[in-house]
């Protein structure tokens, strides 16, 4: 019994570690686990990133506690169906706000929860690419279904600081 409570003191004081450093610098983490999991469709709303459709949500198909793999919809408008844009992605976590797509030192693609509203509805990614040795990196917006109409206004505040002066990709009433 006492092993196992040195063990859970331990195991404790790691994650309280880990929560302290990795908001040293007084900005909030959010946890990019915990809001996938809550989320499993999240529409893009907002996006610098230039290859966007204007009807384009994240469907997740599994989670687990290393990653997740998420699969890419569109609605393709003058058909009026849906198509995957692509083959599903296997994204592994890097820390509480961070998910990676391959190999930490080589090309890869990460995202990063840099807000989350209370509700856990909204939420602002940062994208970087990294390739043959330079990285972009870009900004999505993105809401649960039921945000679709009325996106929250911190929300979209905390993106537009972000993005200011990058383009921006809207979804509006009138797409």
């Amino acid at each position: 019994m006492a092993a196992v409570l040195k063990v859970l003191v331990v195991a404790l004081a790691i994650i309280a570690a880990e929560k302290r450093f990795a908001a040293a610098d007084g900005e909030t983490v959010y946890n990019i686990k915990e809001f996938l999991e809550k989320n499993p469709v999240l529409l893009t709303m907002r996006t610098t990133y230039s290859i966007f459709s204007k009807c384009q949500w994240y469907q997740q198909e599994s989670v687990s506690a290393s990653g997740v793999k998420v699969s890419t919809w569109i609605y393709i408008h003058n058909t009026n169906r849906t198509a995957r844009g692509g083959y599903p992605k296997n994204w592994s976590f890097k820390g509480p706000d961070t998910m990676l797509l391959g190999e930490e030192n080589a090309d890869r693609e990460e995202k990063k929860l840099i807000y989350e509203t209370p509700d856990h509805d909204c939420g602002v990614i940062e994208y970087d690419e990294y390739f043959e040795g330079s990285g972009s990196k870009y900004y999505e917006l993105v809401v649960t279904k039921d945000k679709i109409m009325n996106v929250p206004e911190d929300c979209k505040k905390i993106y537009l600081q972000k993005i200011h002066p990058k383009q921006d990709t809207s979804n509006t009433e009138e797409d």
